[in-house]
């Protein structure tokens, strides 16, 4: 494979896919795969022509794969339950707002520095100091 096509775990090696004999069986399902959607194509659309496939699979070796069929599933669902995707967006909320108590915190700290220099601000501003040059004291 090229160059940054996979980089799942940083392989060293790459290997041949080589079957050992007990494997070549029909019945023997152990291969799970992971494959990216051609742009253009919806999830719907790969899970109607997967089905056919598994279907014309199924027709032509009934023996090993009846009642078997191909699921297509976004891996994301996969790998996040609907449980464990509650407590990661409850999750995501109190570190949103830890984030803004502190941004809140910080901004009254600000203020409460401002409001100390006032006077200083004031004389500053009687000399003849610009706007721009006040803010930029700051």
């Amino acid at each position: 494979m090229p160059s940054g096509t996979f980089d799942r775990m940083w392989p060293d090696v790459w290997m041949p896919l080589a079957f050992e004999t007990k494997e070549m069986a029909r019945d023997y399902r152990w291969m799970i795969s992971f494959a990216r959607l051609k742009p253009g194509v919806t999830l719907e659309q790969s899970r109607q022509q997967m089905t056919l496939i598994g279907a014309r699979i199924e027709h032509d070796y009934p023996q090993s794969n009846k009642g078997w069929n191909v699921t297509v599933d976004r891996y994301e669902d996969r790998l996040v339950n609907d449980h464990l995707r509650k407590s990661l967006l409850l999750l995501l909320a109190a570190v949103g707002a830890v984030l803004l108590i502190g941004c809140v915190n910080l901004a009254n700290l600000l203020l409460a520095r401002g409001a100390g220099r006032e006077r200083e601000l004031a004389i500053r501003s009687a000399l003849g100091g610009g706007r721009g040059r006040l803010v930029r004291n700051f």
